[in-house]
């Protein structure tokens, strides 16, 4: 027989030390199922990478699930949002994809472009309304 703390195994139910004499397997078999702390998912989550294949803690396996569902996701996003620019008129389409997918700031869009910045700016937030819109 082996003398375990029931607090340590269910610190929601038991909020002072209660101790219970169990089987040498019981023991065991709590010990190993015993629930992580929040904090120890924690950690698990932001240092996956100090966990190996053979941890057994599944991390890897979440990650790729999660990997994977994200380039779904990422794919679908992409997909639609290449449907929406449908909608754009060809400078729009060149402005919004100048500013959101190269980064250009205004003022380099319409030296580029040879135009006013103010040009640019309007032409931009009406590419982005359209596409509000789309998605709505």
């Amino acid at each position: 027989m082996v003398t375990i703390n029931l607090k340590k195994y269910y610190p929601d139910y038991y909020k002072e030390d209660t101790f219970m004499d169990v089987k040498e397997e019981v023991a065991e078999f709590l010990e190993t199922n015993r629930p992580k702390p929040a904090s120890a998912k924690r950690k698990a989550q932001r240092y996956k990478a100090q966990y190996s294949l053979d941890a057994g803690d599944g991390i890897e396996e979440d990650t790729l699930v999660l990997l994977f569902e994200e380039a779904r996701r990422n794919e679908l996003l992409y997909e639609r949002l290449r449907s929406a620019m449908t909608c754009l008129t060809e400078k729009q389409r060149r402005r919004f994809l100048m500013k959101y997918g190269l980064e250009y700031t205004y003022a380099e869009i319409a030296e580029k472009e040879q135009v006013n910045v103010n040009a640019i700016e309007d032409s931009i937030e009406q590419a982005k309304e359209k596409i509000k819109k789309y998605f709505c």
